[in-house]
């Protein structure tokens, strides 16, 4: 399963090798980008819309859409949740 995790500005600061396998990219290229930059999503406004919203009010998502992976177009499905610090703040 890919993993991945994101900031509050929606940058990588980090995802596990099954995510970096699948799109063909290493860590350095990752962090610190956005799915935006790194071209991954076929309709990012979707993504982005409900990320904003997963930070705004901190429910899970779960949806499904286009990505790009190694020149695929490929179906997925996200489930996004949040993470909390020790104070339950949305980290």
């Amino acid at each position: 399963m890919s993993v991945f995790w994101k900031d509050r500005q929606r940058n990588f600061p980090g995802a596990n090798q099954h995510f970096l396998d699948y799109y063909g990219l290493t860590l350095p290229e990752v962090i610190g980008h956005n799915d935006d930059e790194l071209g991954l999503n076929v309709h990012p406004e979707n993504f982005q819309e409900s990320e904003i919203q997963l930070l705004e009010d901190g429910v899970p998502v779960k949806e499904r859409g286009k990505t790009r992976s190694r020149g695929r177009i490929r179906e997925i499905m996200i489930l996004k949740a949040p993470v909390y610090d020790q104070d339950q703040s949305l980290a």
